[in-house]
């Protein structure tokens, strides 16, 4: 494992940039959120779906 030397004030830096971005990442997440019981191969097409659907209602 790769040990880093920082300063508090670049951890700090690091932990907002995080907590700012985290939300986005979350939300992007939880929209594309399937049961775990779907074979991949149905997971996939959920997914194709879900991104014709995005791209046709941005336009």
């Amino acid at each position: 494992m790769r040990r880093y030397n920082r300063t508090k004030e670049e951890l700090k830096e690091i932990l907002e940039e995080v907590n700012r971005n985290f939300p986005r990442h979350h939300c992007k997440v939880e929209e594309i959120t399937v049961e775990t019981v779907l074979k991949p191969e149905e997971a996939i097409e959920i997914a194709k779906n879900y991104l014709q659907e995005k791209k046709w209602l941005e336009q």
